[in-house]
């Protein structure tokens, strides 16, 4: 994405990349033009999980983490616990967050260029703030990111630069004055010059790197026009446990404190949001303020001039002041701990799923529990792809569901169910297969068949019935020669509690007549009890 688009992602909405808004992405982007120079044609490094390590770099998905760490370069896309390989030959460091080299509290890429002994070219770029869904319906007149000029501190742990060293603005007009104390500086977005104190002689710095002046600065202006908060409350939470809260924002002056103010039951609270950095608050609701049934919330922004500002409704005042109206505050049911996980609801979810389109599949209302009803028309399992014609014909429909929300508030409650109960049904004469599965944060999957008639009811599969079985990767790879299946090498047993998505698949159980066959199910819940 250019710059400039950087604030909408109108370019391409199922894509986001750029160095200012997504650092971490194009760190990652930088680390694969390498493996793409580096890696030998035609070698291979195994299935998963053993090809993501191999010569100098490491993808660390659980992490959401890349890294390359050789003789000369050591890039990291997000905070790293890994040593660099040979610290006295490098010659480049990049990175977001911590490392054992580098220490920055914001949330920007940075860049560390050496241009002799002691002395560096360092790179820092604003820090980009989410404040809508980068995926969603996007328009120039939405933004889904913005960027924040604003000092941040950070610590340079090389052995090169041990003891004292200066800091000089490069970029023009950055006029900072800066102080190094224990090798950590107060910094703004820019181009500087580091510089080892003790070096013997004035050192002739490099005029040019990488085809640019030393310093040459690329960056943005901040572009923070108003108070932007960011908060996704959980949609139920086990009483017992604390309620955490989680709030970015990004606004063009200070504030002066954040508080929430909510109730449950006939508990209310009150209380400050502590600030974690510059643009992250949090805190804690007691689970003794947690009652079952529902916890209602807002949260209070107080400006720097005195003024008040109140979401979810992003009003002006406090939403207890007498003419404050329309008052919807955030929301999260409060539940028991062996109240039912629900892992899919059609009327919430069915706009969230992953599939290959089909214009049959639509959502309905259905008249005996009136609630709404996905209804999944798959009239050929397989068609011929006219980019790939000689393929092997795979006999198969599939669907992904997310479930990471949903599993967040969760996890500690999920070793007393024993079983998922499938409220569906066949919407044609014959009885109907279909293959639950859950696919783990390994990528492994475990699921088991059902039998759908025409009755609408819950068909309850016992977790013991689940075994091991393929996972379809989704949303599908182009070109459309990449494998439909995922490919591993992994060992895991079944575990509820490193569980990730739902795969719901027609086409496993069935024969060949049955292949060939129109298939009709619909499905209004899928729970575990």
């Amino acid at each position: 994405d250019p710059t400039f688009l950087g604030p909408f992602n109108t370019e391409y909405n199922t894509h986001y990349m750029n160095l200012i808004y997504s650092p971490k992405k194009a760190l990652s982007l930088m680390i694969a033009g390498e493996i793409f120079h580096q890696l030998p044609m035609g070698q291979n490094h195994g299935n998963y999980p053993e090809n993501t390590s191999f010569l100098d770099f490491k993808i660390e998905s659980n992490q959401k983490r890349s890294l390359l760490n050789s003789e000369e370069k050591f890039i990291y896309t997000d905070g790293t616990n890994s040593s660099p390989k040979n610290e006295r030959k490098l010659k480049l460091i990049a990175g977001t967050s911590n490392s054992p080299l580098v220490s920055y509290t914001g949330s920007g890429a940075y860049f560390l260029d050496k241009l002799g002994a002691g002395m560096w070219r360092l790179e820092v770029n604003p820090d980009v703030i989410t404040v809508n869904n980068i995926y969603g319906r996007n328009s120039l007149e939405k933004k889904v990111a913005v960027i924040q000029n604003q000092k941040q501190t950070i610590q340079l742990k090389l052995a090169d630069l041990s003891g004292n060293f200066s800091v000089i603005p490069l970029n023009e007009g950055n006029k900072m004055d800066i102080k190094v104390a224990n090798q950590s500086f107060d910094i703004q977005p820019g181009v500087y010059l580091i510089k080892r104190n003790d070096l013997k002689k004035e050192k002739q710095v490099a005029t040019d790197i990488n085809g640019y002046a030393v310093s040459t600065y690329f960056g943005v202006k901040t572009n923070v026009d108003q108070l932007y908060l960011t908060h996704q409350p959980l949609k139920e939470w086990t009483s017992g446990r604390d309620y955490k809260i989680k709030v970015s924002i990004a606004n063009p002056d200070e504030i002066d404190e954040v508080k929430v103010y909510g109730n449950s039951g006939n508990s209310w609270f009150e209380y400050p949001l502590a600030k974690m950095n510059t643009n992250f608050y949090q805190v804690n609701i007691p689970s003794e303020k947690l009652n079952e049934g529902y916890l209602f919330y807002h949260l209070v922004v107080k400006m720097s001039n005195g003024e008040y500002r109140t979401f979810p409704e992003n009003r002006r005042g406090r939403h207890f002041d007498w003419d404050f109206y329309d008052r919807n505050p955030y929301s999260v049911r409060i539940i028991t701990s062996d109240f039912p996980v629900q892992l899919f609801d059609a009327e919430t979810d069915s706009k969230d799923l992953v599939h290959v389109w089909k214009p049959e599949i639509h959502l309905a209302p259905e008249k005996i529990t009136g609630k709404d009803e996905y209804r999944i028309v798959v009239k050929n399992l397989f068609t011929v792809d006219s980019e790939n014609i000689h393929a092997t014909p795979i006999y198969d429909f599939s669907i992904l569901h997310f479930l990471n929300e949903e599993m967040e508030a969760r996890r500690d409650d999920l070793t007393q169910f024993s079983k998922v109960a499938v409220l569906a049904r066949s919407l044609s004469s014959e009885t109907e297969k279909v293959q639950i599965a859950f696919i783990l944060k390994t990528g492994i999957a475990y699921g088991a068949i059902v039998e759908l008639n025409k009755e609408l009811k819950e068909y309850n599969i016992p977790l013991s019935e689940f075994k091991e079985v393929q996972t379809v990767i989704q949303p599908r790879p182009y070109p459309t020669f990449l494998p439909y299946f995922f490919e591993h090498d992994i060992q895991q047993e079944f575990d509820l509690n490193e569980m990730e998505s739902l795969q719901i698949r027609i086409g496993p159980g069935l024969n060949k007549e049955e292949q060939q066959a129109e298939h009709q199910i619909g499905i209004i819940s899928i729970k575990l009890k």
